[in-house]
């Protein structure tokens, strides 16, 4: 074990873990909704003094868009680290990656395909109305400085590829090699970096959905409710069509296996990912549900472990149904070009978000501005939406294991002659390396 991971958290951080931090996340964040309803309904109702309802308002629009601030000044570093190490910490021939990619591309297809006709058919977005008009970038730059200034999240994230494969090309040749490996560390210790500040933000998650809550129903009264009520419900119904619909088809038609075997031994590593909401810590549990399908060690490695940072349909569907419904309640109506943008985005972004904690909701605004969607907007509607991302991102993992396993057995069919030969044990790269960087789940 890494020593860094066994030392004690000093400061204000011990206090918040060790005194504050003791429910689990999900309990704080439904004691920090249910605050922030009833402060909002009182000061609603008027049973605030007149006088303090502007310093009110200040302090509880500030805990939210204070977050949502960070979280944009943290954006471009962010994409630009996480895609960056995924593709130099790639353990794989290309040959079984570029076979894995081309399967997980297919699945997140379907996946944005169902997340964006979900949204578009039932029109939730429509019970909030925030006028606003913009427009979005290309996704070329003229230098590669460009990006970096001007916020432009999916030219940095194509920077990112290519720049990790051009890296990763260089760590096999034997000239230089060690000046790589040194630059390769000192990405890697970035990233690790960004990801333990995003893990103190995160701390501060349900102040912040405490003050979004009381502020936005201070001044709107409970309406908000049906909003979220309807946005929570399209994501779980585009969910849940990915994940039972869609790879039942698959299964059924593609890998020849019958969806009620792969589900009876998959039952386990679902339940494990919507009870702690999170792939990664649920990868034990997933390598053995493949185990009992006889998906040979090989294949369940390649998707379970190293798929793991390619395989996040759940997130690719719930970041472009959130795009439709959010611009829907902005007054804007996207673009077919609005749409793939967003679509490539959210994709992309999806590739190094295996290592960071709550994913969905940290890269979400991030996506809603490649769509042209207002500051204003994003910052008014987004933070309601933590009241709710708790449960969806539990669906989201579920969504995720079943995307990781489903691969596996589509490659377990295409690329190992001797099916079922062998049947693994852990992968001593995989399962322990990853669970020792998984600190923080909602």
């Amino acid at each position: 074990m890494n020593p860094a991971h066994d030392r004690k958290p000093t400061g204000w951080i011990a206090v918040w873990q060790t005194r504050l931090g003791r429910a689990p996340m999900y309990l704080q964040i439904c004691v920090a909704a249910f605050l922030g309803v009833t402060i909002g309904m009182l000061v609603h109702a008027g049973q605030l003094p007149v006088w303090a309802n502007a310093p009110f308002f200040v302090i509880m629009d500030g805990s939210s868009g204070a977050l949502m601030k960070v979280l944009k000044a943290l954006a471009i570093p962010l994409i630009f680290l996480a895609v960056l190490n995924t593709f130099i910490e790639l353990k794989a021939p290309w040959r079984k990656c570029l076979r894995m990619l081309a399967i997980s591309a297919c699945n997140a297809l379907a996946a944005i395909s169902i997340g964006l006709g979900i949204a578009a058919l039932l029109r939730g977005g429509k019970s909030w109305v925030m006028p606003s008009n913009a427009s979005a970038g290309a996704a070329i730059p003229g230098n590669p400085i460009e990006p970096f200034t001007g916020n432009s999240f999916l030219s940095v994230a194509l920077i990112a590829i290519f720049l990790g494969i051009s890296i990763r090309a260089l760590k096999r040749s034997k000239r230089g090699r060690r000046e790589v490996l040194v630059v390769v560390a000192i990405f890697r210790t970035l990233f690790r970096a960004i990801r333990r500040l995003l893990e103190w933000i995160v701390l501060l998650l349900p102040v912040a959905i405490l003050g979004s809550l009381a502020g936005i129903i201070g001044k709107n009264g409970i309406a908000i409710f049906h909003g979220l009520g309807i946005f929570t419900c399209t994501i779980l119904l585009g969910l849940i069509l990915h994940a039972l619909v869609y790879y039942s088809l698959v299964l059924r038609f593609v890998a020849r296996m019958a969806p009620s075997h792969f589900f009876l031994g998959a039952r386990d590593a679902i339940v494990a990912a919507l009870s702690c909401g999170s792939t990664v810590a649920t990868l034990p549990v997933t390598l053995r549900g493949l185990r009992s399908l006889r998906v040979s060690n090989e294949s369940a490695r390649l998707a379970a472990c190293v798929g793991t940072n390619l395989n996040h349909d759940g997130i690719i569907l719930y970041e472009a149904a959130a795009a439709v419904f959010v611009a829907q309640a902005a007054g804007l109506q996207l673009s077919l070009g609005q749409q793939i943008t967003v679509s490539l985005l959210a994709a992309v972004v999806s590739l190094g978000s295996a290592g960071i904690p709550n994913s969905g909701w940290i890269t979400l605004p991030l996506v809603l501005r490649a769509a042209g969607i207002p500051d204003a907007s994003v910052m008014a509607i987004v933070p309601a939406l933590l009241a709710v991302d708790w449960v969806l991102g539990r669906f989201r993992a579920a969504t995720g294991v079943i995307s990781d396993m489903v691969v596996a057995v589509l490659l377990d069919r295409w690329t190992i002659p001797n099916k079922g030969q062998t049947q693994g044990t852990r992968n001593p790269d995989c399962a322990e390396n990853m669970l020792e960087e998984t600190t923080q789940t909602i």
